[in-house]
């Protein structure tokens, strides 16, 4: 599959994991089956996404609407806990140690690396409203390239676009009246989110051994095809359908949470079983659980931005493989290495937000 070097890199950004395509060429090349240098590159995206974590917690306490809250106090050294715990968490090992799952992880770091950007060519625009300046379109170049790859190495990357207008919502602007002005400074960005549908909608029409270009819904990408995917309870598991998969995955994402906080018994291959009815124990507590835990987030919206942002983080990014796209593998753990930014978040910042609280309630007190 990653034989031919020149094939790989000449397809390096048509298509949805093309580039990480790319550098598994790049690697067979100079270490043919020798794992080493594959290790040696996933340790460096791996760490390369803790300090990309790390800056956008930095640049997010210096955004508007966050330079005045209470958790400004432990601004230097909350950003430096989430990221140690990012690197640091067990349940990173799958994303980082799997070699196949660079596509996790370099899509991740991308995502990354283009928020940050974004951020950061939005703090320049705030402060002297020059689209043109030459820092700010820098950064949002960036921005945009790093978005681009991020789309270029696994599907994942389509919430991008949601999260850059949830993050511009959360942290930097939230009156409606200017959004006319904003959509049309973040279209370039939002337009992103169209790059993995129309390379999906392309790769149905590829020309056949003739050269004519015909619907082919058998073609094959991300290693399944739009005719298996059509035809979701045929195959290999009969009873797997779009509702039967959202349901399981209701009970999937508790597994995911528990994960992240108690990283006990990890599994590479999970016997995970499906659940077939909204009413099959313990489906239906585990959305009214989920339900509880995003309805919480809309709650302390307002007074806790950093820590709803982060639930909703969680959230969206695992929508793409934890909603109604049936996937023959119902769980996997290195699906959570992007979601756990959320978790790298909320976690320091609750234990910062409980010590507040704390000494808050000690002045109080006579």
């Amino acid at each position: 599959m990653f034989l031919d070097l020149g094939y790989y890199l000449s397809k390096t950004l048509n298509g949805t994991r093309s580039f990480v395509n790319a550098t598994f060429a790049i690697n067979y090349h100079f270490n043919q089956l020798n794992v080493t240098g594959y290790h040696l590159v996933n340790i460096i995206i791996h760490v390369i996404a803790g300090f990309l974590v790390y800056l956008l917690a930095v640049l997010t306490f210096r955004t508007p609407l966050l330079k005045d809250h209470p958790l400004q106090a432990y601004a230097r050294i909350l950003p430096v806990c989430s990221a140690l715990l990012f690197v640091a968490h067990p349940v990173q090992t799958q994303a980082v140690t799997y070699i196949i799952q660079r596509y996790a992880s370099m899509a991740a770091m991308f995502y990354l690396m283009a928020m940050v950007c974004f951020i950061k060519a939005r703090l320049i625009y705030l402060q002297d409203r020059r689209f043109w300046a030459s820092k700010h379109l820098l950064y949002y170049g960036l921005s945009f390239t790093a978005g681009f790859l991020a789309a270029s190495s696994k599907e994942t990357a389509a919430t991008l676009p949601v999260m850059i207008l949830l993050y511009e919502y959360t942290f930097i602007e939230t009156s409606l009246r200017a959004w006319q002005k904003r959509l049309l400074y973040l279209l370039p960005l939002l337009l992103l989110g169209l790059k993995i549908p129309f390379h999906v909608i392309s790769h149905l029409f590829m020309p056949d051994a003739m050269g004519i270009k015909s619907f082919n819904p058998d073609v094959k990408f991300a290693g399944a095809s739009l005719s298996e995917l059509l035809s979701v309870g045929k195959g290999k598991d009969p009873a797997l359908t779009r509702t039967t998969y959202l349901f399981t995955q209701f009970n999937v994402l508790w597994t995911y949470i528990r994960l992240l906080i108690l990283p006990i018994n990890q599994n590479l291959d999970y016997d995970y079983p499906l659940y077939t009815s909204l009413w099959q124990f313990p489906t239906p507590f585990s959305l009214i659980g989920l339900l509880l835990l995003l309805g919480s987030a809309i709650f302390i919206f307002r007074k806790h931005r950093l820590i709803a942002f982060s639930i909703l983080w969680f959230f969206i990014t695992l929508s793409v493989e934890s909603s109604v796209i049936p996937i023959i593998d119902y769980i996997f753990e290195h699906r959570l290495y992007l979601p756990s930014v959320g978790y790298a978040f909320i976690l320091p910042a609750l234990i910062f937000q409980l010590k507040i609280y704390i000494m808050k309630r000690a002045k109080e007190t006579p």
